[in-house]
């Protein structure tokens, strides 16, 4: 092996070595990035489940605004039931004799 040989043997190692340092380069920013996203959708993750347990809260919440009118007319009624009975009974027992 002469010195030409050898100087064009190194060559070819010295391109294969900058081309090999390029996609290292190449591979370390893909990485980089793709830390970035995966950081990204751990972060969205967490906030989806803060989103998740508030919206459950604001449906109960609703829910129980939504049921107040439904409870206010049963006791109505359970009142007018009430009243209707004790006239019933308060006009029986006038006629019997013992109002």
């Amino acid at each position: 092996m002469n010195f030409e040989d050898f100087a064009e043997q190194f060559g070819e190692v010295k391109a294969k070595v900058e081309y090999h340092d390029q996609q290292i380069l190449l591979l370390t920013k893909s990485q980089e990035a793709l830390h970035k996203i995966a950081t990204s959708v751990e972060l969205l993750a967490e906030k989806q489940g803060n989103m998740s347990d508030k919206l459950d809260t604001v449906v109960d919440k609703v829910e129980e605004i939504e049921s107040l009118p439904a409870k206010r007319w049963r006791a109505i009624v359970e009142k007018v039931i009430l009243m209707l009975v004790a006239a019933v009974v308060t006009f029986i027992l006038t006629k019997v004799g013992l109002g």
